[in-house]
Parts: C-alpha cells; structure tokens; sequence
C-alpha cells in the first residue's frame, strides 16, 4: 500500500493543510544553523490535527553536522516521537559534506532522538557517493522528476538506473509543480512506498525502521525526455523519433518549442540568432529550470542563452554569486529584496533549489 503526499517549506506559508488531500505532509524545520522556518510549528500542528502524518525535515547548509543536526534537535523536541525526521541533502552540503557529513548528522541525531532519519536527495546523488553504509540503517527520500508538467498525484518515475546502496525507496519526490485541490500554488507532490504503521516505525523513538524491499517504480518508456538535453532531443526529431505536427508537439511537452527552434537552425529554416532569441525566452519563462538542470538542458546553447539573459538583465540590475549554505530567504533578506522578486527574475523553478556559484540577478 502506498501513501500519497506533499512537503513544504515556508514557500507554502499559511497553507490550511486541512484542505488539501494528502496522507502525509513533510515540513521543512531548520536550514543550516540560523534559520527556523517560522510557519513551521502551525504547520505541524495543523498537520496532526487534521490526522495526517507528520514528516519534519533539516536542509543541510554545508556547516558543521554536529551543530546543525543541535540545532534541528532543539527546533523540534516537542514532535520528536511523533514524526519521521529527514535530512535534506543537497545544493552546497553535497560539496561541503559528502557522505561522510550527511552520515555525522544522521548518526547524531539518531543518538540523540531515539528515531532514525530519512534521507532526501536526487536519483544522482545515491550515485554520486558509496552510501553503503548509511543505506544499512537509514531510509532513502529520492527526487527525481519525469517532466516540468504541472500535475497532480500519480505513480512515480524513475529513469530504472536504481539508487547506488539502497535497494528500495521509501519514498519518492516526483513532482514539484503539483496541483492539489485547496491549494491555489504549486506543491511538491511524494509516494511513500508503506503503510500508515509502517510511518509510524520510522517516527517511533526506538524504531530502527529499515527501508522497505518493495520494487521501484516503474522504468522510463524507450521515448523519454527526462535526461536529455535538448540537443540530444533534436537529433533525435531530426532521427523521426518524435512523429510530426501536434503528435510531436504533444509528446515533447514544454521543451516542444526549444527543440524546434535548433531543428529550424539545423535546417538553415532560421538563423542562429533566431535560435538563440526563442532558447532565451523559452528559459526566461522557467522552462528550462536553473543551475545545473538548465546548463544540462540546453547543451551548447546554455552560454550564448545565458549570456542573452544576462545582458537584458544587467542593464537595470545587480547580480549575486550564490555561496554553500546560501538560501533564497536569507538571500533575499541581505539585498533587501523578496524571495518572489529573484525567482520571477531568474526564472528560479525550484526556490529550495540553489546552486553555489550560481549567479542571481536582483
């Protein structure tokens, strides 16, 4: 039996989870060893009462694991016993932690709580490092995304290249456009792959609920999007790949008009500047995400592209170089900005996604 959830941030601030259906409701707590999500306990409490699941979670800012697993324990004592605890492992933690880090948080706060953590982190993360060690005692939170089509709960996908060490998920991340009745914005949308007692173990102080062995989610079909860039996915057009007309269109989704503007290149049926205009609106508009997922995505077109958006934007505007443990609120709240204002400028698809080295303009 699976169980359908969300997780939130302050992003999703005031939110009546009573509203919104859901098993499960996983709340961001702590980001490194300064911030408390201040929507956090109303939430929680909410989240209880309305006899849903509770999930907390701790975003690693790259610090000492130690302190910040400190920090996270005192932010959450009155809920320990009562929710599953997670690690989120990403941005500048995977850098400056490794798995040696996110093991010291995850040891520590199991010594000192009683409840053994989860832990959150991308498909290609678990293939990054050797987790064989963590996999032996934690639970895996695995994101991993087929589209950027808004949608609502369904069965997870994975692109069938498994999760290094563990051999099952616990639960899957699968949208983060998700569209839920009672909420009018976007929600991250999860799978659990277990029962309601079965979440029970993994919050019961003493617990030491290991992963389940359940199969994974079904692989990615032969024509997939997911993984490629949109080179790759032109070529492929250009192979008879993707059929023709509204087929073609329909089957490519979102990334449709930036395949079609290199296959036009490609053809001589546009320049390259003409390329390169509807690449650049296509990001402007937050198709191609940020970061990493966009340089991925748009291949060799990712410099000229960012080049473009960077010179309509530097005219008016200031930029700023993203450090590890750097986050969107706290960003926001040294330039004297809103978090709205650098993800609407930046065309940012995920706020709690940021990279170092990436440069926001504001």
């Amino acid at each position: 039996m699976a169980l359908n959830g969300i997780d939130i941030s302050s992003w999703q601030a005031g939110i009546d989870l009573s509203k919104v259906p859901a098993d499960f409701v996983i709340i961001k707590a702590t980001e490194g060893t300064n911030y408390v999500n201040p929507d956090f306990k109303r939430a929680a409490d909410q989240t209880i009462a309305s006899g849903k699941l509770l999930g907390i979670y701790h975003f690693a800012g790259g610090g000492n694991p130690q302190q910040e697993a400190d920090y996270f324990i005192n932010a959450v004592k009155p809920y320990i016993g009562k929710a599953a605890l997670f690690l989120d492992f990403e941005a500048g933690a995977i850098n400056a932690w490794g798995a040696n880090g996110a093991k010291q948080w995850l040891d520590y706060v199991a010594s000192k709580t009683g409840v053994n953590p989860i832990l959150y982190t991308s498909a290609s993360v678990t293939r990054q490092f050797d987790w064989t060690e963590i996999a032996k005692t934690y639970g895996l939170w695995r994101a991993q995304y087929s589209d950027n089509v808004p949608g609502g709960y369904t069965d997870p996908w994975t692109d069938g290249k498994g999760q290094g060490a563990w051999p099952a998920v616990a639960i899957y991340q699968y949208e983060n456009l998700g569209q839920l009745p009672g909420y009018g914005g976007n929600l991250d949308l999860d799978q659990a792959n277990m029962t309601r007692e079965a979440w029970g173990r993994y919050a019961a102080v003493g617990g030491q609920y290991v992963a389940p062995t359940a199969p994974t989610a079904p692989a990615q079909p032969v024509r997939s999007i997911a993984g490629k860039s949109l080179e790759t996915l032109a070529g492929e057009v250009q192979a008879g790949l993707w059929d023709s007309g509204t087929a073609r269109s329909n089957a490519l989704g979102q990334y449709a008009v930036g395949v079609q503007a290199i296959v036009n290149e490609r053809a001589g049926t546009v320049t390259a500047q003409q390329s390169h205009e509807t690449l650049t609106s296509e990001t402007l508009a937050g198709h191609y995400g940020n970061g990493n997922d966009r340089m991925f995505l748009l291949g060799s077109y990712y410099d000229v592209v960012q080049a473009a958006i960077n010179g309509k934007k530097v005219v008016s505007s200031s930029t700023y170089t993203v450090k590890g443990g750097d986050s969107l609120s706290a960003i926001a709240a040294a330039l004297g900005t809103s978090v709205e204002h650098i993800v609407q400028t930046n065309g940012i698809k995920d706020p709690n996604l940021i990279y170092p080295g990436q440069v926001l303009v504001f």
